[in-house]
């Protein structure tokens, strides 16, 4: 069904030239270790083929990390070749620290602001929740703010202008990987601005 919802996203490109990201706050119930996991199971194979797809289309595919609180294991999509994977970050200040609950292994590509975060709800009103679920759609949404900075770009292009201009993070995770820079909105627009002499 992921994959057949991302083939759709593809599908109607032509209709809407805008459209530059999938946002998936999804995750398997299955962790891996393996970065990338394409090749532990056919499903990832499949969500890999059509990720590498939306790429070629120039759709960028974002996807939460999850809340297994497991340093070295994460689920899949975001395990998978292409998705841009995000860990949840709470601001502590510098540097952010990731959530304990985030789960991380060497696919984790961003963090972004994931705790307590008050967004629309079901059937009206808000709702204040936490987690990568939460995290990921700040990312898309930095991916859709560059795309309008720069319209004609490539948007495959903006997850590393994004990780070169975010801010360092710590995690209680006693990993030895680089940990994921929290997202910085406003370097990463501008980051693009094209300077005139």
């Amino acid at each position: 069904d992921w994959a057949a919802a991302i083939d759709h996203v593809v599908s109607v490109k032509a209709s809407h030239p805008h459209l530059m990201a999938i946002n998936i706050s999804l995750v398997s119930t299955v962790t891996f270790s393996g970065c990338p996991c394409d090749n532990q199971n056919p499903v990832n194979q499949l969500l890999a083929a059509s990720i590498q797809a939306a790429a070629q289309n120039r759709i960028v595919t974002v996807a939460s990390a999850g809340n297994t609180s497991i340093c070295t294991q994460m689920a899949s999509p975001a395990c998978v070749t292409g998705a841009v994977s995000v860990a949840g970050s709470r601001i502590t200040g510098a540097p952010d620290k990731l959530l304990a609950t985030s789960s991380l292994s060497p696919c984790t590509d961003l963090a972004a602001p994931g705790a307590q975060i008050l967004s629309t709800g079901l059937n009206g009103g808000t709702v204040q929740m936490g987690g990568s679920s939460q995290a990921a759609p700040h990312i898309s949404g930095v991916l859709a703010l560059m795309s309008d900075r720069r319209a004609g770009m490539d948007p495959t292009f903006f997850p590393a202008i994004i990780q070169a201009t975010g801010a360092p993070t710590t995690s209680d995770c006693p990993l030895a990987l680089p940990l994921p820079p929290r997202v910085n909105a406003l370097a990463a627009v501008n980051a693009l601005m094209i300077r005139r002499r």
